[in-house]
């Protein structure tokens, strides 16, 4: 499932519990930054799936990539590895730019 701008800051502003992985990499986190992203943890995808094994299949994940394509992908592979709430950022951090 996609979600925009006022979603993202509707789930960090009432502290819903999910995973908030920053899947761009340092040069990319270097170019931009949002307050909105503080609570977002840097990890590669490699290291994402990693960190979600034996995770319950129900635990909530929200991936953000660049454009949104590289979340789409990883969103894809924990989707194939049954987890069912999974969410990513519309158009990527580049929606966040105004």
């Amino acid at each position: 499932m996609r979600v925009g701008r006022y979603q993202l800051e509707n789930l960090v502003r009432e502290g819903i519990k999910f995973l908030f992985a920053d899947l761009r990499t340092a040069d990319e986190r270097a170019q931009f930054d949002d307050p909105l992203l503080a609570k977002a943890e840097a990890l590669s995808a490699d290291e994402l799936v990693t960190r979600l094994e034996g995770a319950p299949l129900d635990s909530a994940v929200l991936l953000l990539s660049q454009d949104g394509s590289q979340a789409a992908t990883v969103a894809e592979t924990l989707e194939s590895k049954g987890f069912k709430n999974v969410y990513i950022l519309r158009d990527g951090v580049d929606s966040l730019r105004s």
